[in-house]
């Protein structure tokens, strides 16, 4: 206000200021007032000690609020906002990527840390699942596939459990089994094959079966093999024989196809009962690729999915041509539930 500014220049002279008339600070003293030490609390002219230290201050801090005046930065344009989020969000999606791995050899230790992980963690029902497009094993197909990862993940595993414990890789049946051997030549020490016993929901245990499933569980980590849906029963067998021992051995499920084309009505009871562990079964390693149909109009990379517990399923696009590939590939997608073909097709 004018009669403050007024008090506040007034001050400063050394004088008393003009009386204001009214208002707050209309109690002027007489001028002889005005040479009062303001350093001994007394009031200059009626005016409070306290404001009139206060008007002057303010004065002095609204000069060097005037000095101080920030620079201008130029506002980053949308392109720039735009692309800052988009590095981010990358950055971040990378982080939480599986990465495909290097070789055969890296995916067998990526494997085999999956499943120990897993395992120290408590999950003794485990998956894995592996399908580069290529084997060195001279059997076709889906068991061909399976066997070139007993192969690598046996070796590996057993040097890892080696002074500590076994690794037994379980066949459907004999002659699975007597295959397996003839590929696979000599094991390590700390790895074996078994196969189990035919088996259905009506047959009668005896010594030599229960001899056979004593042997599996002996073992500190049971893998699988491509288990097909005749061999539902003695699967659930052999787990519920684990729960009730309560022992620690995890068993791991290689490309596991229990639940396609089921052909026996007694196995029911047993498939109720895989299904009811799958809900929480952890997928350890996963590892597949996928080459899309071809045809004359059109030419599409092939893809690979990969997982590594406990990161999600990742998909990556085989393109090494890409600019923003990442060691020949580019990140596509990355989800938690594993994703459909169809899906990996359109994208």
């Amino acid at each position: 206000p004018a009669s403050a500014a007024a008090s506040s220049a007034a001050l400063r002279r050394g004088v008393a200021p003009p009386p204001a008339g009214a208002g707050h600070f209309a109690r002027a003293e007489p001028e002889a007032s005005a040479g009062r030490d303001v350093r001994q609390g007394r009031s200059l002219a009626g005016l409070p000690v306290a404001a009139a230290i206060g008007l002057v201050a303010g004065g002095v801090r609204h000069r060097r609020r005037l000095r101080r005046l920030p620079m201008m930065v130029a506002p980053r344009s949308f392109r720039e906002e735009a692309k800052l989020k988009s590095d981010a969000m990358l950055a971040e999606t990378l982080s939480t990527a599986t990465p495909v791995p290097e070789d055969f050899q890296d995916a067998m230790t990526l494997a085999c840390n999956c499943v120990l992980l897993a395992m120290a963690q408590g999950k003794l029902r485990q998956q894995v699942f592996y399908d580069s497009g290529d084997t060195d094993m001279k059997v076709n197909g889906a068991f061909g596939t399976a066997l070139g990862f007993v192969d690598g993940f046996g070796n590996r595993m057993a040097e890892e459990l080696k002074g500590k414990g076994s690794i037994v890789c379980v066949f459907g049946d004999m002659g699975k089994m007597g295959i397996a051997k003839k590929q696979l030549g000599e094991l390590p020490a700390e790895m074996r094959l078994e196969y189990f016993p035919p088996m259905n929901p009506r047959t009668q245990m005896n010594q030599g079966i229960q001899e056979q499933f004593d042997s599996i569980r002996s073992s500190d980590l049971i893998l699988v093999v491509a288990p097909e849906p005749e061999e539902i029963c003695p699967l659930m067998h052999l787990c519920d024989e684990l729960d009730k021992s309560r022992s620690g051995a995890p068993v791991v499920l290689l490309n596991s196809r229990l639940t396609e084309k089921l052909r026996m009505e007694e196995a029911n009871i047993a498939m109720k009962k895989y299904l009811q562990m799958k809900q929480t079964m952890v997928v350890a390693f996963h590892l597949q690729q996928y080459d899309p149909p071809q045809n004359e109009e059109e030419f599409m990379n092939a893809a690979v999915i990969v997982k590594a517990h406990p990161k999600p399923y990742t998909i990556w696009e085989d393109n090494p041509d890409d600019p923003e590939a990442i060691d020949g590939f580019f990140l596509m997608d990355v989800s938690a539930a594993p994703p459909k073909m169809d899906k990996v097709k359109d994208m």
